[in-house]
């Protein structure tokens, strides 16, 4: 995670992160990718309720949220339960 002095925001990150998980070739590495993602979106939604209220991008991170949870259960990976991560 970034921290302030870094200069660079989060909103950024999940993205990055997000692609990483959907694209992601290795099944052995896919649950990792997915949690990483997941995580960062956390995070970017946190970044989001400090600094104001941002309905549009909020809609665009609970997507991303829902197309995670259902990378992760096509294959057989199970649903995520908040900050906990994957679970089988």
């Amino acid at each position: 995670m970034n921290s302030p002095s870094s200069g660079k925001s989060l909103s950024n990150d999940w993205k990055e992160l997000y692609l990483a998980a959907l694209f992601e070739n290795d099944k052995n590495k896919l649950a990792q990718s997915i949690a990483a993602a997941h995580a960062a979106i956390a995070a970017r939604r946190h970044e989001i309720l400090i600094s104001g209220n941002d309905a549009m991008e909020r809609r665009v991170l609970d997507n991303a949220t829902l197309s995670l949870q259902a990378l992760a259960q096509c294959f057989s990976m199970g649903q995520f339960a908040g900050n906990q991560g994957i679970r089988p």
